[in-house]
């Protein structure tokens, strides 16, 4: 038991530094995709996401165990989310059909977790992580080589973004050049969000839905494996039916999942030079939801479970 306690210790550490870093991390890269465009800030996260992997890939001792946590902890300030981020500004270029090709894109990635789960079902687990670290390369090749990258149109009047030049509160006018030729600030971060209440709404609904996924998601892995000791292939069973369903609610049902709604009401909400910052607003804004629900929902688990020994006593 004291070991189980220790490792989701580590996974709770390893997603609350890199949802705080993400925080940080998902506007910048969103920003400087704006600049110097999508397919060059994607070559970043892609290939950050694979050393990790080839670590676990050569040995699984224990000296190479923390050198994972420990790579996976940095690197997924950039890659936890920031694929997504890049892929639905990539999207968000073309402007036609958001609603359906941001669908179109959750399910695609759902359908990646689901085949990726399956893999994991069926591998042993020594070739796990080889086979992972195989697929991240080809990822990375492939878009390399095939990814055209978008082209945002000059023209004068599609450079003007879809928001009125002041905010709907009659603030300061927001200084779009100012956002694409630098790192944001948390002052233009927040102004950006709070400049119409549309995506204010946006965000409040990206952080809070986060922590309720991200609470039910990692106490249910605790609970499955105190309780009835679960092992690799149950929570792979579990993860299959609920990647089953994402596939199904996002490609053939035309996106009812709210991340697609999300994402494409946020990108409607600003002009084409703003899309990759606004997109890493919402993910950032997610990634942090992520990693405060521990804090948030660890005392609260420990005091239900603190009041329930206490009724079984009370009850004896």
């Amino acid at each position: 038991m004291l070991l189980l306690i220790l490792r989701f210790k580590y996974l709770f550490v390893i997603v609350q530094i890199s949802g705080i870093g993400s925080v940080f991390m998902m506007p910048v890269i969103g920003n400087l995709s704006d600049v110097y465009g999508r397919k060059l800030l994607l070559t970043f996260p892609l290939t950050f996401s694979i050393f990790p992997l080839l670590i676990l890939g050569l040995r699984r001792t224990t000296v190479f165990f923390y050198v994972y946590y420990v790579l996976k902890t940095l690197t997924g300030m950039v890659t936890e989310g920031g694929v997504m981020c890049l892929a639905l500004s990539f999207l968000a270029d073309n402007g036609e059909k958001r609603v359906s090709a941001f669908g179109l894109l959750a399910g695609v990635e759902s359908a990646a977790a689901l085949f990726g789960t399956l893999a994991a079902r069926l591998l042993p687990t020594t070739q796990i992580f080889q086979v992972a670290a195989v697929a991240s390369i080809t990822a990375l090749v492939y878009m390399r080589i095939f990814l055209e990258d978008t082209t945002r149109s000059t023209d004068a009047l599609e450079q003007q973004p879809i928001l009125n030049s002041t905010n709907e509160e009659g603030n300061k006018p927001l200084k779009t050049t100012d956002i694409a030729n630098k790192i944001p600030s948390p002052k233009d971060i927040i102004r950006l969000l709070k400049s119409s209440t549309t995506a204010s709404l946006a965000s409040f609904v990206a952080f809070f839905i986060n922590i309720a996924q991200a609470a039910v998601v990692d106490f249910l892995m605790y609970y499955l494996k105190a309780r009835f000791h679960f092992q690799k292939d149950q929570f792979a069973d579990i993860t299959l039916i609920i990647y089953s369903g994402a596939v199904i609610s996002n490609m053939l049902l035309d996106s009812i999942a709210w991340s697609s709604w999300v994402s494409c009401i946020i990108s409607k909400q600003v002009g084409p030079n703003e899309q990759g910052i606004a997109q890493g607003c919402i993910m950032g804004i997610s990634a942090f939801a992520s990693a405060v629900s521990p804090v948030i929902y660890s005392p609260i688990s420990g005091a239900l479970e603190f009041l329930r020994s206490y009724i079984e006593t009370v009850a004896d």
